[in-house]
């Protein structure tokens, strides 16, 4: 799913430049972002995770002793050199984005540094890592002369995606109790988080859509992206007036497609009005 930003991210940074050798170019950032990086990611988090996963998520492979921990480990950081080599090979650019990611995904889950445990550095590295980086990286890679457009819609992505990482801490609750991880469903409750979330995921990026194309920094028909937002809205209102965890889990699956939507709105918009 992490790959539909990125590649209609890619199609609007390239001019919707669908020739074998735009394709293929744009394949790749995608495979090493969105399949090797991230795929190495949530493995290692898998490896520190273990304590929570009891709880949460008891059928993940190290927790049920299908994978031993030390090789998941030392998988991931085979993937995470095979993407560095890989993405060096293709663009410095692309190289520097892919590491940023992958220090960021070390950080999200190294006991050391575990940003994940804190409410506020959790949503900035994920938010970072599938708002800017994945959508950013190919409008770096395409065109250097339009990155500033790249920079302006990868602003709404951090922002909204950075909003609906409070999803999995609504199903993650328990685990999160239990190790009391300060979330700000365990600290500050259910409604105090959807109302953040709405003002992340709704309001902010759609103020920020309005004013863009008012400014003529995006086309008019880029406003098409609202529709996006308006059923996120209606999703969040829906489980603020009615919560139960059950619709919680509903919402956090609705969201995978809510996000990659945002993104193929964008570019029919881009498409729309060349």
């Amino acid at each position: 799913m992490a790959s539909i930003p990125t590649l209609f991210s890619g199609l609007m940074a390239s001019g919707f430049d669908l020739s074998a050798a735009g394709l293929v170019l744009l394949a790749q950032p995608i495979a090493i972002l969105c399949i090797v990086v991230l795929g190495a990611i949530n493995m290692f988090n898998e490896v520190y995770d273990t304590s929570q996963d009891k709880v949460n998520k008891p059928t993940r492979p190290i927790v049920s002793g299908k994978l031993r921990a030390s090789s998941a480990r030392n998988a991931s950081f085979l993937l995470f050199v095979v993407a560095l080599v890989w993405s060096l090979a293709v663009d410095p650019m692309l190289f520097a984005m892919t590491a940023a990611l992958i220090v960021l995904g070390i950080a999200y889950s190294l006991p050391e540094l575990r940003l994940k445990d804190n409410a506020i550095t959790a949503m900035l590295a994920l938010g970072l890592g599938y708002g800017v980086i994945m959508p950013l990286s190919p409008w770096l890679l395409f065109t250097g002369s339009s990155a500033w457009v790249g920079a302006l819609i990868a602003i709404m992505g951090f922002v909204w995606f950075a909003g609906t990482t409070n999803f999995k801490d609504f199903k993650d609750r328990p685990g999160d109790e239990a190790s009391k991880i300060p979330t700000f469903v365990v600290v500050r409750g259910e409604r105090f988080t959807l109302r953040l979330m709405m003002l992340m995921m709704v309001f902010i990026p759609a103020s920020l859509l309005a004013v863009y194309v008012a400014l003529r920094l995006l086309p008019v028909m880029a406003l098409l992206a609202g529709v996006d937002l308006a059923l996120t809205l209606c999703v969040l209102a829906s489980l603020y007036h009615d919560y139960s965890p059950e619709k919680a889990f509903t919402g956090y699956k609705i969201t995978y497609f809510l996000y990659p939507l945002f993104f193929m709105l964008l570019a029919v918009g881009f498409l729309g009005s060349q």
